[in-house]
């Protein structure tokens, strides 16, 4: 599957390269961006021990942009370096995307692809809850669309998704791929009304010992409503249903059922925005189940000057396994997560940013642990070029 994963890969790079020299009205842009954050955390790996570490991340990122009357594309790349006290945490996160549609008079044919490799530690509160692994994830993603406009108000969607998440070899973390299809209408009623009808079909199969397989179906109502000038709600609510199975030991099915919900309330001026987000979706993860999020996000931003800003961020994030035992001492016991992060901003020059952040994390699984950090963070970013033909 990686093999016939980098080909198509491959083909569309030299599909897009080739278009992009054979159309002539059009309009290139690339800039990027130089991110450096240099801080201490007390217990970075969240363990019950608290360990402390000094931290030094360096992230340059290009993006790239192509407009044109029917046919765009964007992307962007990075290759950073984080380095810990404890060399064994050191690694070099990678992230490549790209995203093409092209139009027609009532079609909209979209393609996006991505490559991510990580430490699994730095995506644990997310994935296994796991922070004290040096392993490494790559994912790879696949995603087509097609869009129809039936009029001027309504329009049907179609997409799908494949998802590939390899850890490590050793490092116990279980492999899975994931595909998904969704079917979805849109209908703009007003200025201010929008709503979205969709239904999606999901597979997850996990490469353990034994091959676990999991499916689940949703049906989801959508509404984007402009309350006000500053204030809009964008939700959406569903159900879903969820059959895993166990392919060498069919008495290990389970089914469960749910509530699926994505509600983000948001307020914007000129001084300040805001906004409150509710989540729950399940989610493939490497300990080889469907884990089931509820999340509860908060943020906040206001801005004194020209040059000064501040913000607060924070979550609650509620994590429960499927089709699992959920006793306490278990790799499946449910768990919560809490952070909390409040930033100062200084806009030095018109391209460079520094920032002071505090960053509190605790995480109630089977053991408590919690950890603080103190972050100073130094952005450049590079307007770069712009390139008309």
């Amino acid at each position: 599957m990686f093999n016939l994963f980098k080909y198509f890969w491959h083909c569309f790079l030299l599909l897009n390269i080739f278009i992009s020299f054979s159309i002539h009205a059009a309009d290139w842009k690339i800039d990027g961006n130089l991110n450096q954050m240099f801080g201490y955390d007390d217990n970075f790996r969240l363990a019950k021990n608290s360990q402390g570490t000094f931290e030094y991340f360096l992230t340059p990122q290009v993006n790239f942009k192509r407009n044109d009357a029917d046919w765009n594309i964007s992307g962007s790349g990075s290759y950073g370096v984080r380095q810990y006290t404890y060399s064994l945490y050191d690694n070099e996160p990678q992230n490549y995307f790209i995203n093409t549609d092209y139009k027609t008079a009532h079609t909209i044919w979209g393609l996006n692809a991505g490559y991510n490799k990580v430490l699994t530690n730095s995506i644990a509160s997310t994935d296994t809850g796991n922070f004290l692994t040096s392993s490494t994830r790559i994912t790879e993603t696949l995603n087509p669309t097609f869009t129809y406009l039936l009029n001027s108000n309504d329009s049907i969607n179609l997409s799908g998704s494949y998802l590939s998440s390899n850890y490590t070899s050793g490092s116990g973390l279980i492999n899975n791929t994931t595909q998904l299809a969704t079917l979805n209408w849109k209908r703009v009623w007003t200025e201010k009304l929008t709503h979205n009808l969709s239904g999606s079909y999901s597979r997850s199969d996990f490469n353990s010992s034994f091959q676990r397989i999991t499916e689940t179906y949703s049906a989801n109502l959508g509404i984007l409503y402009k309350i006000t000038q500053h204030w809009d709600i964008n939700s959406v609510i569903g159900e879903r249903f969820t059959q895993q199975n166990a392919v060498e030991n069919l008495s290990s099915s389970s089914s469960s059922s749910g509530w699926v919900a994505n509600i983000r309330l948001n307020h914007e001026d000129k001084q300040s925005s805001e906004y409150a987000l509710l989540s729950r979706s399940v989610n493939p993860s490497g300990l080889g189940v469907l884990t089931q999020q509820t999340n509860f996000n908060i943020g906040y931003n206001y801005k004194y000057s020209d040059r000064w800003s501040a913000s607060i961020t924070g979550g609650y994030s509620m994590i429960d396994t499927l089709g699992q035992s959920s006793a306490s001492g278990s790799i499946y016991a449910n768990r919560t997560y809490l952070t909390f992060q409040p930033t100062i901003n200084w806009k030095m020059q018109r391209d460079i940013d520094i920032g002071l952040t505090f960053i509190y994390r605790q995480q109630d699984y089977n053991y408590t642990a919690m950890s603080k950090a103190l972050m100073l963070t130094f952005n450049y970013n590079w307007s770069g070029l712009n390139i008309s033909r």
